[in-house]
């Protein structure tokens, strides 16, 4: 497989290495859906619908039924998930100690 920059050169990228290889792309070579679903750990179908919700970027490219982003789209989208995300909160029913005063009722 191989992966086009936006100069229009090809760099080859072996599909078992992907996720290694990625780091290692300028932000200006462009991703496919499918290298898209490898780096989030998602299906392909996952990637058409959170791109279909407007969850992901624009695509720079988009003729038909290809579709593209560049490495540093996928970059800035995860440093904006992380910047995004909600503090930690503890899940589950509040403890009774936190719904009752202290001490008791009388």
């Amino acid at each position: 497989m191989t992966t086009d920059t936006m100069a229009g050169k090809k760099q080859p990228i072996d599909d078992s290495n992907f996720l290694r290889a990625f780091a290692a792309l300028d932000d200006s070579t462009l991703i496919s859906p499918k290298h898209w679903a490898a780096l989030c750990e998602q299906s392909l179908d996952s990637v058409y619908s959170a791109r279909a919700r407007g969850v992901l970027p624009k695509p720079v490219l988009e003729k038909n039924r290809l579709v593209r982003w560049t490495a540093g789209q996928y970059r800035d989208w995860v440093r904006g998930l992380a910047e995004a995300a909600p503090a930690h909160r503890r899940g589950g029913r509040p403890r009774k100690d936190t719904l009752q005063p202290k001490g008791g009722a009388a």
